[in-house]
């Protein structure tokens, strides 16, 4: 069977609504099998162990960042605070 266009399937079927006309062109295409994979045999895998324990280290890695960047940008304000306060900005 050939795959009919929305046109063509509005053309034929004129009282018909966008939602019925989308299913019917859904229930005319051939249907495609799919492989469900195990999600115990996945995270089972020695490369998904490996890729979380990565992300887990640069999850930490980012929050460590984080830190640094906030206690670095307050000694950096501190210090032209100081600066302000003694008159040379």
């Amino acid at each position: 069977m050939v795959d009919k266009t929305f046109h063509e399937l509005a053309k034929e079927n004129p009282d018909k609504t966008y939602k019925e006309l989308t299913e019917m062109q859904e229930s005319l295409r051939p249907k495609q099998e799919v492989t469900v994979i195990k999600k115990d045999h996945v995270d089972s895998s020695p490369e998904m162990r490996d890729a979380k324990r990565e992300i887990t280290k640069l999850k930490k890695e980012i929050c460590e960042l984080r830190q640094d960047n906030r206690r670095l940008a307050h000694e950096v304000e501190d210090k032209v605070n100081r600066i302000r306060k003694s008159g040379l900005i």
